[in-house]
């Protein structure tokens, strides 16, 4: 978003994170999910869901992400359930680029209505390395 990219020692670059879900099957209850950010990554406090509630943990540098339901068929028939959110970084010493984590991981936890079982998924790490910079022209 802000910044340089690559990354300058010193100097804050910002990062704009989408998460997006999706569901093609039955209703999950209290769709859940837990961002971990490293340490040395900021929480910019810029962020903007589509519903449910969001809250950090700054201490923990933890950000949740809490629905009361994810309807079947979102992102197919309906919209997807989107939280997008911003986090900066600010190199102290050259640091090898392909290195730097901004997402440590993310967590979904919910209650599958059907089978009427609890479900979960963990996301690898978003390194710096996966974005691709682009022109927006």
């Amino acid at each position: 978003n802000s910044g340089p990219f690559p990354l300058n020692q010193g100097e804050e670059t910002t990062f704009t994170v989408s998460l997006i879900l999706k569901n093609n099957f039955n209703k999950i209850r209290n769709p859940n999910l837990t961002i971990k950010l490293p340490s040395g990554i900021i929480w910019k406090n810029n962020f903007k869901r589509s519903s449910g509630e969001v809250s950090f943990n700054e201490r923990i540098n933890e950000l949740t992400w809490k629905m009361d339901y994810l309807n079947s068929q979102v992102g197919y028939q309906n919209p997807t359930e989107e939280l997008i959110f911003q986090v900066g970084i600010v190199p102290q010493s050259s640091q090898n680029q392909d290195k730097v984590i901004l997402v440590n991981e993310v967590l979904f936890n919910g209650f599958e209505e059907f089978i009427e079982a609890d479900i979960s998924k963990t996301t690898r790490e978003l390194k710096l390395s996966d974005i691709v910079d682009y022109d927006e022209s």
